[in-house]
């Protein structure tokens, strides 16, 4: 928000860096997926590496705000005008009579437990079901998951990229939620008949499903955050 804010593109290149969960998910799901029928305890050891190298270099090269490499890419976002800001914030109340608020946060709660359903359950799923008469061992139903977070990825940067276009979220999350719940529906009965039809609704549930989680977590939130009603109270 505070590097882009005011670019045409803003929510292409937010949507972009909102990718990082569904990067994050699918190393995720290979690492225990390499170790499921061995050595599993490896898998904490690679993943904690991994974190420990990500945060080292977050550290290091992460700059938070323009002004501490002397850019100014707007006068009125200074770096104390920022600090103030996000010091003094708002009442509860005030924020939920914010536009938008209260439909949005509505729509990623009942999102966010189908998403969270898919997470926890889809490689349990894969695995004690039945496709074209092959049941699948848990590293192969575990590494078929991640093609829901493969959507994913394709879902949040295509949806930031029409936001840019007609600025609408609401449109884009009502088509990704309506479009969701038929593919849920298509993929109960598609599910056990063939691999390629499984893999085929797993992607694009994952670019409906999650695609809708990762935009109103990324490009929404931060819209609504700085909506004028919060930003007249803190000046």
């Amino acid at each position: 928000g505070i590097w882009f804010h005011g670019c045409k593109r803003k929510n292409t290149i937010i949507s972009i860096w909102a990718t990082y969960s569904g990067v994050g998910r699918i190393l995720g799901g290979l690492l225990p997926a390499i170790f499921a029928d061995g050595p599993w305890g490896y898998s904490y050891v690679m993943s904690s590496s991994l974190i420990l190298i990500a945060v080292i270099l977050v550290f290091l090269f992460l700059v938070p705000y323009p002004d501490y490499i002397n850019v100014q890419l707007d006068k009125s976002k200074t770096v104390d005008g920022e600090k103030k800001r996000r010091a003094k914030g708002i009442k509860i109340w005030r924020a939920l009579l914010i536009p938008g608020v209260i439909e949005f946060a509505l729509t990623f709660f009942f999102n966010k437990s189908v998403y969270y359903t898919f997470l926890f359950w889809l490689p349990y799923l894969i695995r004690n079901t039945v496709i074209g008469g092959v049941s699948y061992q848990s590293s192969l139903s575990a590494i078929f998951s991640i093609l829901f977070d493969i959507g994913s990825i394709f879902g949040v940067v295509i949806g930031g990229l029409v936001a840019d276009r007609i600025h609408s979220y609401s449109l884009i999350c009502v088509v990704y939620l309506y479009t969701g719940a038929i593919l849920i529906y298509v993929y109960s009965v598609v599910s056990s008949i063939h691999l390629a039809a499984n893999l085929t609704c797993l992607f694009f549930l994952g670019f409906t499903v999650n695609g809708t989680h990762a935009l109103i977590l990324s490009c929404v939130s931060i819209d609504l955050g700085r909506n004028k009603r919060i930003t007249k109270e803190n000046t």
